[in-house]
């Protein structure tokens, strides 16, 4: 898999994989929303493809990161 950033500092550069426990913890200790508190474009997009959602229901929202897809997705059936 090839790096998805690169870091570099000290006069040394490396390739950063997202799969390193390291950067995951350092990029959520950031203050503050890395993609903002709205739903991502896609979610939106798809949205009205889901189930009717005016009974409620039930909704598995994966890989949430920081939750904005859950939020939205959990005020839409609310």
């Amino acid at each position: 898999m090839p790096p998805d950033r690169i870091i570099s500092g000290g006069g040394a550069t490396r390739p950063v994989e997202t799969t390193d426990a390291h950067f995951w913890d350092a990029r959520f200790a950031e203050s503050g929303y890395a993609y903002g508190t709205e739903p991502n474009d896609f979610l939106c997009a798809v949205l009205s493809d889901l189930p009717d959602r005016s009974r409620g229901g039930d909704a598995l929202s994966l890989c949430e990161g920081e939750g904005r897809n859950a939020v939205f997705l959990a005020r839409k059936v609310a």
